[in-house]
C-alpha cells in the first residue's frame, strides 16, 4: 500500500468511528464504539488503528478467496450444482477453498528461544515463517488433503487460514460473512457460469497471495 492509499484508508476510518458516535446504527462497528468508550483502555491511535486493520485484512485477502472459490467450483461442476441446488453447503465450501488455496501462504512468527524440532534447531531472536500451504496439506490432519471437496467433515473447529494464539485474525469473521454472501450472490444469480478462459491460478508462498485473471460466460 503506498502512502496516498494508507491516508485514504485512515480518513475513511476516522470518517467510519466519527459516524457511529454521532448516528449509531445497529452494527459491528456501534457495538465496538460503545464497548471501547466503556471501557475506556484504548488510545484513539489503537482504535483507529484496530478498525482500519479490520477492514484492510478483509479485502485483499477476501477478494483472492473468492476469485479462487468460484474458480475451484466451476473446475468442479458437481460441486458448483451442488452448492446451487443447496445453500446450507456454503459454509462448507468456504472452509474447503480457504483450506485448498489460503488467501495467505504463510504467518510470520518470531522465536524468542531456541527451539527443537525433531532434532532441529529454530535459534532465538530469528524470523519464522509458518506455511499454511503445507499445513493445510498435512495428511495427517486432513483425509486425501489433495482432493477438493466442500463436503469435508475434518476441518479443525479453529481454522488455520486465520492463524492462531492472541493473533489470530480479527476480521475472521468479517471474511467468512463476506465469502459466504458473495458466493450466495453468484449461485443464486448466475448458477449456469462457465470458466471460458484459462484456469486461474493463485500463486504466492509468503504472506498474501493473488489469483490470476477469470473469464467466465453464460447462456
Amino acid at each position: 500500500m503506498d502512502l496516498q492509499s494508507a491516508r485514504n484508508l485512515l480518513a475513511y476510518t476516522t470518517n467510519l468511528l466519527a459516524a457511529r458516535r454521532v448516528a449509531p446504527r445497529d452494527d459491528f462497528l456501534t457495538d465496538y464504539v460503545a464497548i471501547v468508550a466503556q471501557e475506556d483502555s484504548l488510545t484513539a491511535v489503537e482504535i483507529l488503528s484496530q478498525v482500519a486493520t479490520v477492514v484492510l485484512a478483509a479485502s485483499d485477502t477476501a477478494r483472492t478467496a473468492l476469485a479462487a472459490l468460484v474458480s475451484l467450483l466451476l473446475q468442479h461442476r458437481d460441486q458448483w450444482e451442488a452448492v446451487c441446488g443447496d445453500p446450507a453447503l456454503i459454509p462448507g465450501a468456504v472452509s474447503e477453498v480457504l483450506r485448498y488455496e489460503p488467501p495467505v501462504g504463510s504467518i510470520p512468527r518470531f522465536s524468542l528461544e531456541d527451539i527443537d524440532i525433531d532434532g532441529r534447531i529454530i535459534p532465538a531472536r530469528r524470523v519464522v515463517s509458518l506455511s499454511t500451504l503445507s499445513a493445510m496439506r498435512d495428511p495427517i490432519l486432513y483425509q486425501e488433503p489433495e482432493r477438493f471437496d466442500i463436503r469435508r467433515a475434518d476441518h479443525p473447529a479453529r481454522h488455520l487460514a486465520f492463524g492462531g494464539g492472541v493473533h489470530r485474525c480479527l476480521g475472521e469473521s468479517l471474511a467468512r460473512v463476506e465469502l459466504e454472501e458473495g458466493l450466495a450472490a453468484v449461485t443464486t444469480r448466475l448458477p449456469q457460469m462457465v470458466l471460458t478462459g484459462a484456469t486461474p491460478r493463485v500463486s504466492g508462498h509468503s504472506g498474501a497471495r493473488k489469483v490470476s485473471a477469470m473469464t467466465v460466460g453464460w447462456p
